[in-house]
């Protein structure tokens, strides 16, 4: 089966609530982000909260995702969940982890 590679942030970050949206979701490692910084100012139309990532913030900003590996089948449902193309755009970033290198993808 084809799997894809997604780096979770915010509330995706715990496993069972991604789990819950992507059943075959499983972790690969914790990703170190030198230069990204998370911050929670969106409002949702529930009125949670939600966040975005911000690249090349300099060195002095560092925030951590979790890299999954899931099922390539259920990524439109999750990218359906996670409001693709309202709000967050899909974005490819790299990261090396245990010596290899990723490329996953992410909301932005």
């Amino acid at each position: 089966m084809p799997t894809v590679h997604y780096l979770a942030y915010g509330s995706n970050l715990h496993p069972l609530r991604l789990a819950a949206r992507v059943p075959t979701a499983r972790i690969v490692g914790t990703v170190e982000m030198p230069g990204y910084l998370l911050a929670f100012h969106k409002r949702s139309i529930d009125g949670s909260g939600k966040c975005l990532i911000y690249t090349e913030q300099g060195e002095h900003h560092k925030m951590y995702g979790v890299l999954y590996e899931f099922d390539a089948r259920e990524k439109a449902n999750l990218d359906a969940l996670e409001g693709s193309g309202k709000g967050y755009c899909e974005q490819f970033v790299e990261f090396p982890l245990n010596g290899e290198a990723y490329t996953p993808y992410t909301k932005k």
